[in-house]
C-alpha cells in the first residue's frame, strides 16, 4: 500500500468515527465539525476524497499529493486526546 494510500485510509477511518472531532482553519476563521455517536450520518469514501453529512453540517476532505500527517500536543485537546494536523503545500503560480 502506497504512502498516500496509508493517509486516505487513516483519513477514512476518523471520518467514520464518531469520537472524531474536526477543526479546520486559517487566520481569521474556523470551522468546527462533529456528531454525537447516535447521530445519523451520510459517510462516503471513494474519489480521493471522505466525507461525512448530518442534518446539522458536513465535511469532505480531498487529500493532495503531496499532504504530510503529523500528531502534535494541544493544551486545548481533551485529556488523552491525540491531535493530528495535515498539511499540504500551497498551490504554485504556473
Amino acid at each position: 500500500m502506497s504512502d498516500a494510500a496509508k493517509k486516505f485510509e487513516f483519513l477514512a477511518a476518523q471520518m467514520a468515527d464518531h469520537e472524531t472531532n474536526w477543526s479546520l482553519g486559517t487566520f481569521g476563521a474556523i470551522a468546527e465539525f462533529m456528531r454525537d455517536a447516535d447521530e445519523p450520518v451520510a459517510l462516503s469514501n471513494g474519489d480521493a476524497r471522505v466525507a461525512a453529512v448530518t442534518a446539522r453540517g458536513g465535511i469532505r476532505i480531498e487529500p493532495c499529493e503531496h499532504m504530510r500527517l503529523f500528531a502534535s500536543e494541544s493544551k486545548r485537546a481533551r485529556a488523552g486526546a491525540i491531535v493530528f494536523r495535515c498539511a499540504c503545500p500551497r498551490p504554485t503560480a504556473p
